[in-house]
């Protein structure tokens, strides 16, 4: 028996639909996401890391972040407006294809602010920045005050309604 002890957070379609299930585990710095799978077991399969749509409703511009979380909250203080969270920086398998799906002309870039001191991160947005670059969507990118690492936490205080209990 494999037993983990943390939040289970949906990743979600456009439609809205459970695509797959990550685990915010509890107590591992290290690795504190993973992917609910039978990839462990016997004959069990490898769960791929989802790329998880936030409220889309047609719109032709979407942001994109790293995070299913992230993206969820983010979307929800900017009114509702669609954002893409992929399940860490550099996990764009997918991306094209759904960007296609929604048909997104206008892209924003919103990733962590450690995109400035993370080698990891500065890579993935270069590998970003070269796949969105081959196509036709118009792609601009975002930056703030890097003490508030996500799109989410500087969002959180810019919301008056929020920054009273963060």
């Amino acid at each position: 028996m494999y037993t983990v002890k943390g939040m289970l957070i949906p990743s979600c379609t456009k439609d809205g639909w459970i695509q797959g299930l990550q685990i915010r585990l509890d107590n591992n710095e290290d690795d504190k996401y993973r992917w609910v799978s039978s990839g462990f077991a016997d004959g069990g399969t490898y769960c791929p890391g989802f790329i998880h749509t936030a409220n889309w409703n047609g719109s032709k511009s979407a942001y994109l972040t790293e995070g299913i979380v992230k993206a969820q909250v983010a979307s929800h203080l900017m009114g509702r407006q669609c954002v893409i969270g992929t399940s860490g920086a550099g996990h764009y398998a997918g991306l094209l294809e759904l960007l296609e799906e929604l048909g997104i002309t206008d892209l924003t870039e919103a990733l962590d602010m450690d995109k400035i001191t993370n080698p990891n991160v500065m890579k993935a947005l270069v590998n970003l920045n070269k796949l969105i670059m081959e196509t036709n969507i118009n792609y601009g990118h975002t930056e703030w005050n890097p003490v508030y690492n996500g799109l989410d936490d500087y969002l959180l205080l810019l919301d008056t309604e929020y920054t009273a209990v963060a």
